[in-house]
């Protein structure tokens, strides 16, 4: 992009581009997409939610997308009436222009552009709890579709027990004031760890104690626990570029089995970490096609 300005930009001066720009909402579960979701009454109802690692904010919105490049980012989105914003941080204000609903946001800590998120839905309801620590009060909430409502209580428990286990693992608090998984209907990823706002397929955050295999149900928790150690290690402390990619997931996939033992006895996480972690990874390691864990990337194909 050149940016060609009228007059001379002024040295140790902080200057404002404001820049207007469109794009079209698509279905093709990147950058910032259209999906839906059937009720059993045979409604469809709407959800437009984003996607943006590695390489996909500059979908939505123009930016810099490099993880190490970080900024605060303060969102308004105008929408339906009868639709509900959600992003990384919580709501400042909710008023009518007369014809649509605005939305504001406070402004955000600094992070990485892939890790904004928001999303506007339709038909959605959630399960909420407020906990405290060390005089901390961090509301948390799993978003879910109405009909699912009951479906939510297994995840925000395990949020609960994770969130407290990190907090006192690490020894630096969770630094927002509010923490939502939200189930989205189309979606790539089995989650995205979106700081304040994660988002879930369905089937990785959806609990059922009628319907829900006993394996899916430590799958939905390892998969909360995984996305909640991003909180710290990824979000608060990023990689600089996407080589290191390979530590923010490792580091975070062994974290989620610490805090499984914790929460979970019953599911042995740690015992059976070489069987389920250690032993695939020698497997994949052993192939002929296999690559070094860093690995050069120039392009975001890579």
């Amino acid at each position: 992009v050149y940016v060609e300005f009228d007059k001379s930009l002024v040295a140790n001066t902080n200057h404002t581009l404001h820049v207007e720009f469109e794009a079209q909402l698509h279905r093709d579960l990147v950058g910032f997409y259209l999906s839906s979701y059937t009720t059993n009454r045979n409604e469809t109802k709407l959800v437009a939610a984003t996607q943006f690692e590695p390489t996909s904010a500059r979908k939505a919105f123009p930016c810099f997308d490099e993880p190490a490049l970080k900024a605060t980012f303060k969102l308004t989105m105008w929408h339906d009436p009868e639709l509900v914003a959600y992003a990384n941080m919580d709501v400042s204000s909710d008023r009518s222009d007369g014809r649509l609903r605005v939305t504001d946001f406070h402004t955000s800590l600094r992070m990485s552009t892939y890790l904004v998120a928001f999303v506007v839905c339709d038909g959605y309801t959630y399960n909420s709890k407020n906990i405290k620590h060390n005089g901390q009060i961090v509301q948390l909430r799993v978003l879910v579709p109405r009909e699912q409502a009951m479906q939510g209580n297994f995840a925000l428990d395990v949020m609960e027990k994770s969130l407290m286990f990190y907090n006192k693992f690490f020894n630096i608090f969770y630094p927002m004031d509010k923490l939502h998984l939200i189930a989205i209907p189309d979606f790539g990823p089995g989650a995205m760890e979106n700081w304040g706002l994660i988002t879930f397929r369905m089937s990785s955050l959806l609990y059922d104690e009628a319907l829900t295999p006993v394996k899916s149900k430590e799958r939905i928790a390892s998969t909360v626990a995984h996305e909640l150690a991003h909180q710290w290690f990824g979000n608060l402390v990023t990689m600089e570029w996407w080589d290191d990619l390979w530590l923010n997931e490792g580091f975070a996939t062994f974290l989620e089995n610490v805090a499984l033992d914790h929460i979970g006895k019953e599911w042995e996480a740690m015992a059976t970490f070489p069987c389920t972690t250690t032993q695939p990874a020698l497997d994949l390691d052993a192939l002929q096609a296999s690559h070094p864990i860093s690995a050069n990337v120039h392009d975001p194909a890579d």
